[in-house]
């Protein structure tokens, strides 16, 4: 596997206008910066998978499916029976800035396990791309950091996206110290503004 991403797979909820009666109307987009860049990464011809979690709902079906179709190995996403695909309303200022709302305290991609880790899948790949939203949650950090722990072992590439989202954290000290816990972890690190 050239890269394997690790993660939140989650729907977007966009605006998409207004009905007739002036009702708000949204596409439901796949999305999560990990899925992202596994996606992209396929649709570029490499050999691309994903591990998250999913609910086992419409919108989870959704999710993998399009990840499907892009070309990436899906054997690593995990069907919740008991948890909701995670959702994010993004809405546009008039700069065309996004920010984002998340249903995500019951939503099934905080509850990644260990257990959930294909560890041939993260062994076998050149690179192991993570996000910083998987340390959000008890559940899905210990699941990075085990993948991490494999990834190390093996020699493969760590690539780190510290997407910061205020929203989900209790507050910002607690989000830096999470983020740079994983500095070490990391060959390559993506950096936004925020």
């Amino acid at each position: 596997m050239d890269i394997t991403s690790i993660g939140e797979l989650l729907i977007d909820l966009t605006s998409a206008g207004v009905n007739g009666n002036g009702v708000a109307l949204y596409a439901a987009n796949p999305g999560g910066a990990p899925a992202n860049v596994a996606a992209a990464a396929a649709r570029l011809g490499a050999h691309a998978a994903f591990i998250g979690r999913v609910g086992d709902d419409y919108f989870g079906r959704l999710a993998a499916d399009c990840l499907r179709r892009c070309g990436v190995d899906t054997r690593g996403v995990a069907y919740d029976p008991s948890a909701p695909t995670t959702l994010a309303v993004v809405s546009l200022d008039e700069r065309g800035e996004r920010s984002f709302q998340f249903y995500r305290s019951m939503g099934a991609d905080i509850r990644l396990s260990r257990g959930d880790i294909p560890e041939d899948l993260v062994k076998s790949s050149s690179v192991l791309h993570f996000g910083s939203l998987s340390l959000t949650h008890e559940s899905c950090r210990e699941a990075l950091m085990y993948a991490l722990e494999l990834a190390e072992s093996c020699g493969v590439i760590r690539s780190y996206d510290a997407n910061y989202r205020a929203n989900l954290w209790p507050d910002e000290v607690s989000a830096v110290a999470q983020m740079r816990s994983l500095l070490p972890h990391a060959d390559i690190v993506k950096l936004s503004a925020e």
